[in-house]
């Protein structure tokens, strides 16, 4: 009888250690995303911008993975981005929200989804970006008007 009672106690005191642990980590993966979503809103901000700025990969080269840079380069992907340019510059960014966060061996990736609202009108965009060895870039990329124009979609859709 001690014997079964000391192993239920065992048991229940490794479910309150284990469920105290996964709280903890819960906590932290809140705060860790948080923090991501935080410090990357300018960066967002920044490369849509730069990239309405002409409507040209050449503009936010050094800040976009070489998967999305090759898609964007293709012949397809130069025409639509192209088409863009009836959306004019960035004016501003609504309603950021960051849908999705992963850490792993390829590093920290944010899925945001945000309205931009261009000088041609909003558009609902969602990004992927990437933060590995203290570098940041955007992995993915798609661009959906809101009126008028077909939608840009690229590497690592969100």
């Amino acid at each position: 009888m001690k014997v079964g009672k000391l192993i239920r106690n065992s048991l229940i005191g490794i479910g309150v250690v284990a469920f105290i642990i996964f709280v903890a980590f819960m906590v932290y993966m809140l705060d860790a995303s948080d923090k991501f979503a935080e410090e990357h809103t300018a960066f967002i901000e920044s490369y849509l911008t730069d990239l309405s700025v002409q409507w040209s990969v050449s503009d936010i080269h050094s800040r976009s993975t070489n998967q999305l840079l090759s898609q964007m380069n293709e012949a397809h992907g130069r025409a639509v981005i192209a088409k863009f340019n009836v959306l004019g510059k960035l004016k501003r960014i609504e309603e950021i929200e960051m849908m999705n966060y992963f850490t792993g061996t390829s590093g920290i990736t944010g899925q945001f989804q945000l309205i931009a609202i261009y000088e041609g009108g909003p558009s609902l965009v969602k990004i992927v970006v990437i933060k590995k060895d203290e570098k940041v870039k955007v992995a993915g990329l798609h661009i959906k008007p809101l009126r008028g124009l077909p939608s840009i979609i690229t590497e690592h859709e969100a």
